[in-house]
C-alpha cells in the first residue's frame, strides 16, 4: 500500500489480492477466494472499483511518518493482542490465535490514555481499544465497523471505553453488539480524520496498521478518497453502490 501511494495517481496499477496472511479480514469481508490459486484466477476476472486508502501521519514536521492502508487500525487492546501474537500460533489457529491471545489478556489488561480531536470535537478518554478505518473487521473475524463502506470518504470509528468490574463488562458486550453512537462504554461515529495526542507522562500507544505494528504518541488518520483501484466482487458488500449490509 506504501508503494502505491507513492506513485502518481494516475500510474497506479489496479490491485489485485492474494490472501496469504493467518487471518485475511479484508479478503474475508469484500468476499474474495481465501485460497491462493482460486484468488489469481479471480484477478482475471474481477472488476476494478475505486477505494479510499487511510493516511497515517505521526509525528510533527521534519520528523514525521506517513504511511497508509485500508481496512482497519487497531489502537490499544487490540494492537497489544495483534502485535504479540506469536507467529507459531497463528500459524496453527488461525484467526483464532487472536481470540485466545485477547482472552487471555483481557484479565490484566490495561486502558490508554489520551485526547481525541475529530471535526469539531475534542475529548480526553481512557480506552480499552481504539479502532478506525474503511473495513469491517480485524483480529481474525472481530467485527469492529460494521457499517464501514470503502469508497464513502469515510473513516468509521469505534471508541471502548475501560471498565472495572464483571457486571460493567456485560454491559460492555451488550453495547458492542449493537454499536450504540454514544453508549455508556461503546461509541460508534463516521469522520474524515481524526487526531491522538497522549499525555506528556503517558505511554505511547500501539497501533497496527492492518497487521503492521507501530507505536505512536501522536498520530492524525484521514480519508484519501478514491485513491486506489482494486480487483473486488461486483456484489462486495462493502461498495457504496450495494445496499446489502
Amino acid at each position: 500500500m506504501n508503494g502505491l501511494m507513492r506513485l502518481p495517481h494516475d500510474r497506479r496499477p489496479v490491485l489485485g489480492i492474494v490472501p496469504l496472511g493467518s487471518a485475511n479480514d479484508f479478503a474475508t469481508s469484500v468476499g474474495l477466494p481465501l485460497e491462493p490459486g482460486p484468488a489469481l484466477a479471480a484477478v482475471k476476472t474481477l472488476s476494478a472499483y475505486p477505494i479510499d486508502v487511510v493516511r497515517v501521519t505521526a509525528g510533527a514536521g521534519s520528523e514525521s511518518d506517513t504511511s497508509y492502508y485500508i481496512n482497519m487500525t487497531t489502537g490499544g487492546f487490540g494492537a497489544e493482542v495483534t502485535s504479540t501474537t506469536p507467529k507459531t500460533l497463528k500459524r496453527l489457529l488461525g484467526g483464532g490465535a487472536y481470540s485466545l491471545m485477547g482472552a487471555l489478556k483481557a484479565w490484566r489488561h490495561r486502558s490508554y490514555r489520551g485526547t481525541l480531536h475529530w471535526d469539531d470535537k475534542e475529548e480526553n478518554v481512557s480506552l480499552l481499544l481504539l479502532a478506525l478505518g474503511n473495513g469491517r473487521q480485524s483480529g481474525g473475524g472481530q467485527v469492529l465497523g460494521p457499517r464501514a463502506k470503502l469508497d464513502d470518504g469515510c473513516l468509521d470509528v469505534l471508541l471502548v471505553k475501560d471498565f472495572r468490574s464483571v457486571m460493567e463488562l456485560t454491559s460492555l458486550i451488550r453495547e458492542l453488539q449493537s454499536f450504540p453512537s454514544d453508549g455508556r462504554f461503546v461509541r460508534y461515529f463516521t469522520t474524515t480524520q481524526l487526531t491522538l495526542t497522549t499525555e506528556v507522562d503517558n505511554s505511547p500507544w500501539p497501533l497496527t496498521l492492518d497487521g503492521e505494528a507501530c507505536c505512536y504518541d501522536h498520530f492524525c488518520a484521514e480519508v484519501v478518497p478514491l485513491a486506489l483501484r482494486v480487483l473486488l466482487p461486483d456484489d462486495c458488500p462493502l461498495l457504496s453502490s450495494n445496499s446489502r449490509v
